[in-house]
């Protein structure tokens, strides 16, 4: 029952600025998983909370695979080299370096200038971001993955020009790839707990269908601040357990 509400909460805060995987890799630890297994264990309900979040937005129009289609290949790509990776080293060493990147990933919300919702990209700026952000951030939740969402809707807005809604939708759909592949190659190689897993997927798919529709329907004032309170109880959450 503890899992199921932790997946719930990761879930919600998922599927509106990303960061769930640092709320449900704790849990798994805590629970018992070596770290690999918790990683693997919990790109199950990743890709399916992902799934819930992404199709939401597919269904209301937020999402143009046109435009998205490179970035999706180059996360893709990149998520298996860095799954692939996390079978020979510690991915324990990222704990030191995260809380740094969210701390300023919360910075970078709070000063994030205003940008119209109905703002509109471009394929140009889809390819800049297709070749540059997409495959670091791919390879990165290959290799560990939490706050992968809040990477992937800041550069994006950054790069490609998207408000706060089209960021965040789009940034499902690009996890959600990560996810899925990390979890192929992992599962190869790393023992998976399924049916934790499974607990995992009913708490974050309930949980990502909620946070979708409060984007959905609140739009970026609630993406902002959701993104800098998690961004910074992550970090602090992270340093106290380093």
């Amino acid at each position: 029952m503890a899992l199921f509400a932790i997946a719930f909460v990761a879930g919600w805060v998922d599927s509106i600025a990303g960061g769930g995987a640092l709320l449900t890799i704790p849990a798994l630890m805590i629970a018992g998983l070596p770290p690999a297994a918790a990683i693997a264990t919990n790109k199950i309900s990743g890709s399916f909370g992902t799934l819930t979040a992404a199709t939401y937005f597919v269904r209301r129009g937020y999402i143009d695979f046109r435009k998205l289609w490179p970035a999706m290949l180059a996360v893709a790509v990149f998520s298996a080299v860095g799954a692939f990776l996390l079978l020979s080293v510690d991915a324990g060493k990222l704990r030191w370096f995260l809380p740094i990147l969210l701390i300023g990933i919360a910075v970078a919300y709070v000063f994030l200038p205003p940008v119209q919702e109905t703002e509109s990209v471009s394929a140009r700026s889809f390819g800049l971001y297709a070749v540059t952000a997409a495959p670091l951030i791919g390879f990165y939740d290959g290799f560990f993955g939490p706050g992968t969402g809040m990477f992937f809707a800041l550069t994006m807005i950054w790069l490609a020009g998207s408000t706060l809604v089209e960021a965040t939708a789009n940034s499902k759909v690009l996890n959600f790839v990560s996810n899925i592949v990390g979890l192929a190659v992992l599962a190869s190689a790393v023992e998976i707990y399924w049916a934790v897993g499974g607990v995992l997927v009913l708490g974050q798919m309930s949980g990502a269908w909620l946070g979708a529709h409060s984007v959905h329907r609140f739009g970026g004032r609630v993406v902002k601040p959701v993104a800098v309170v998690a961004s910074v109880a992550m970090a602090v959450a992270m340093l106290l357990e380093n």
